[in-house]
């Protein structure tokens, strides 16, 4: 009936135009309507042979449409248009522009929704839509009473733009092209940009300018970039991804060289690829990996606007997507960083709970409902070079009733040693002992678990410890130290013991107690007991070795190192110091300059030890490798976060 009343219609605004010769006049209120009513049913159906009346399908704007209606159905989006307001024909120069202006609201499945006010011009040729120029704002929800705000024109000068000539930006970045994922079980994304130069900053002398550029000869010539690839049903749902090549190689090159580099020993096949993909792409080629079939075949394309960008698809179509995307016609991939700077790699992925239950074994538990999160960014520059992580990991896979979780070190660590060159310090909740006997008879025989047990008879009766004054002990604060003194026999070296604080400190009176019967068992190997300032009960050796155990109120000291230093608080070299204010779950901290040192002082001492060739090489490789290192230092921030960064030598 629509279309009736639309064609009679047709025929008397045809001819009162050809007698009034005048060059506007028509009314085409029915035809927009008809028009939209027909957007509306085709995005919620996903059938857009309702458009056929209206829409002249093989023309760019025709194809952007169909295109953006297949999008928001496959996101189950619907589109609704209100306020009409058509104005009339109007013949100028050759064209037919039909003015239009109405307000498009765009819900989601999660409820959100986006209201934009239109301000359109139609292009019609033989009765039907070519293109189409427009601008909008956004309209938001009145909140509060308050009016509702709008957003800033699309166009900055604020004339109409065409959507077929919506201009990707030429600051586009990769990411940008990459069209965001739905409901996938498992995604990973991966953004890059430059990283050889990092690479050269980290590896410093160590590595030749001839082995450089070996390694850069066998890297893909490409200056940035970004992936993303997605799996749903166990198969591989999408792959998009955007290059740019090096300013001196061609960027068909740059595809053939980058297939080639990245297959190894695979067979790899570049097919002709000429489809029809619009004014924005090239066609380049068809990737094909025959001896691989779980691999899908990649398209590819340039980018004409700076011919250096190659997008990479499952199909053409996924090509012409990404144009769309970038163009603002579609949703984005998350390439955002959770981390302050601009990373010079960028990976995310993430997996569906549903996924992880359907792939574990059977023995494996999984806490939590959370799908598995996982970032990881690497940044850097001149001065420092930082790897930093973010994973829900612990809590999907750790038992939060077990105990034995790691707990905030708390800020001055009091390491003691004089020199100290490093250390290593976590501190741990106390482990319940009927949880780890529980543990341990799930996952022991019963056999292994009456050999532990009586293990842990002999221990008792020995020293008149149980399992849970070692757990008492094992509770708290514990560092491993490198620094202070050891004697050896090629002079004395930095020493490596550990440094208890049990949060139960009565249990070091038990420790003290038991070790003049451990004592009494050990060989005479020349340990003796020492009567230290600051310290109930000691033992130690200073001869071809260095050892000492040491128990005080409130600390325990155990390890290769001359009990002559333990008394004397550490010294901490100026790069480490700050790392002592932070509160970390767990810290290791290196101050590479001043182990340098340390192993220069020992070769110096010790000029014999270079004839064997393999100490030589090894020293040398050491000295000259890290000759532009100030520090390494390994964080665990918090059960999710953590971080490794390398101080450099300007």
């Amino acid at each position: 009936m629509r279309m009736r009343k639309f064609l009679s219609f047709l025929t008397l605004s045809l001819v009162v135009t050809a007698l009034c010769g005048i060059s506007y006049g028509v009314d085409m209120s029915d035809f927009i309507e008809d028009y939209y009513g027909a957007l509306e049913r085709s995005v919620s159906d996903g059938n857009p042979d309702y458009l056929s009346p209206f829409l002249n399908m093989d023309t760019d704007y025709g194809r952007e449409t169909l295109s953006w209606i297949v999008r928001l159905n496959r996101m189950d989006a619907t589109v609704r248009f209100d306020r009409l307001s058509v104005g009339q024909v109007v013949e100028k120069d050759g064209e037919t522009r039909l003015p239009v202006e109405d307000v498009m609201t765009i819900t989601y499945p999660d409820e959100r929704t986006k209201t934009f006010s239109y301000r359109r011009v139609y292009g019609l040729v033989n009765g039907k839509i070519a293109d189409e120029r427009s601008s909008f704002d956004r309209i938001f929800p009145v909140l509060e009473g308050k009016g509702a705000e709008k957003q800033v024109p699309l166009t900055q000068s604020g004339k109409s733009e065409s959507r077929k000539e919506a201009v990707i930006p030429e600051s586009a970045m990769p990411e940008n092209f990459l069209p965001a994922s739905e409901e996938d079980q498992a995604s990973f994304f991966i953004r890059w940009n430059a990283p050889i130069g990092l690479f050269k900053e980290l590896a410093g002398s160590a590595v030749s300018e001839k082995e450089m550029n070996e390694i850069a000869d066998n890297m893909p010539p490409v200056a940035e970039g970004a992936m993303v690839l997605t799996v749903k049903s166990d198969e591989i749902a999408s792959i998009y991804g955007a290059f740019r090549s090096l300013e001196d190689v061609d960027p068909s090159d740059a595809m053939r060289l980058t297939v080639s580099r990245m297959a190894d020993d695979e067979e790899v096949l570049l097919k002709p690829f000429d489809e029809e993909l619009g004014k924005e792409l090239i066609p380049l080629s068809i990737v094909e990996f025959p001896d691989d079939d779980d691999m899908p075949r990649l398209y590819s394309a340039l980018w004409k606007q700076d011919r250096k960008t190659v997008l990479i698809a499952l199909s053409g179509k996924g090509l012409k997507e990404m144009i769309d995307v970038a163009s603002g016609y579609g949703k984005n991939v998350d390439a955002s960083c959770r981390f302050e700077g601009s990373p010079q790699i960028l990976m995310k992925a993430f997996v569906s709970n549903e996924l992880l239950r359907s792939e574990m074994d059977d023995e494996m538990v999984l806490y939590g409902k959370a799908p598995l999160d996982f970032e990881v960014a690497l940044l850097g520059g001149t001065e420092e070079i930082s790897l930093k992580w973010f994973t829900n990991a612990m809590d999907l896979f750790v038992d939060p009733t077990v105990g034995g979780a790691l707990l905030p070190t708390g800020k001055g660590v009091p390491l003691l040693g004089d020199r100290i060159l490093g250390f290593l310090s976590a501190r741990l909740a106390r482990i319940d002992r009927d949880r780890l006997f529980a543990a341990l008879g799930s996952s022991l025989s019963s056999g292994d678990m009456e050999e532990f047990d009586r293990g842990m008879e002999q221990l008792y009766e020995v020293t008149g410890l149980k399992v849970g004054d070692l757990l008492d002990l094992l509770g708290g604060r514990i560092s491993l130290i490198l620094g202070a003194r050891s004697r050896s026999p090629i002079g004395d070296v930095p020493g490596l013991f550990l440094l208890m604080e049990p949060e139960k400190s009565d249990v070091l009176v038990k420790v003290a107690e038991a070790l003049p019967r451990i004592y009494a068992m050990v060989p005479p190997v020349g340990l003796k007991e020492l009567d230290l300032d600051g310290w109930n009960r000691a033992y130690g050796m200073n001869g071809m070795a260095s050892a000492t155990v040491a128990v005080g109120d409130k600390r325990l000291v155990l390890g290769a190192v001359d009990y002559e230093k333990i008394g004397l608080p550490g010294k901490i070299p100026t790069v480490l110091a700050p790392i002592l204010d932070e509160d970390n779950l767990a810290v290791m901290a290196i101050s590479v300059a001043d182990l340098r040192e340390a192993v220069k002082d020992i070769v110096d001492a010790n000029g014999i030890f270079l004839q064997d060739d393999e100490v030589r090489e090894g020293v040398d490789a050491f000295m000259e490798g890290s000759s532009h290192i100030s520090s390494l230092v390994m964080r665990l921030s918090s059960r999710q976060e953590g971080s490794i960064s390398v101080k450099l030598i300007k």
